[in-house]
């Protein structure tokens, strides 16, 4: 009687892993699935600079940049067939004085903001006693240092721009 119970038990165990087996099968594989998954992808589109200056602006300001031909990329003035307009070489100065008060602002608030970063690894630096830490709050607080200079001197040749725009505005 034992023989027919382990029988039985085995016949049902290999029932229960066939059935289970067979189960799988009909499902598709992972790599399958990537396959398909694959195929249904949209192509991408890369964007150059030459498609980004054929858009028009819609609200975005940006101050001192630079076209190819070496005009003012964002003075009114186009250029037709390459040739740059009459007003090119002073079109520096047609940028609204408002354009250049706000990029101050912003130059301002980013060596402040630097400022504040490099003051809180002062404290941290001041209260650490481990060796790692400290180097790295060093580092951290040289480039802060850095970073504000930067942002300082940027800021000081704004309020530059923005005397000689006012000048001309004049």
């Amino acid at each position: 009687m034992d023989k027919t119970k382990a029988f039985q038990a085995l016949a049902i165990f290999l029932l229960t892993a066939c059935g289970a087996g067979l189960a799988q099968s009909d499902q598709p594989s992972l790599g399958d699935l990537a396959r398909q998954n694959k195929a249904h992808k949209k192509a991408v589109k890369v964007l150059t600079e030459d498609d980004i200056r054929s858009m028009p602006a819609t609200g975005v300001s940006v101050v001192g940049s630079v076209a190819k031909d070496g005009t003012d990329a964002t003075s009114p003035a186009k250029t037709v067939a390459g040739e740059p307009a009459k007003g090119a070489a002073a079109s520096k100065s047609a940028t609204p004085v408002s354009e250049i008060k706000k990029a101050l602002v912003s130059c301002k608030e980013q060596q402040e903001s630097w400022k504040r970063s490099a003051q809180h690894y002062e404290e941290l630096l001041a209260n650490e006693t481990n060796d790692f830490r400290r180097q790295m709050y060093q580092d951290a607080l040289e480039n802060d240092r850095k970073n504000a200079a930067l942002f300082q001197k940027k800021a000081e040749e704004l309020q530059d721009e923005l005397a000689g725009a006012e000048k001309t505005t004049k």
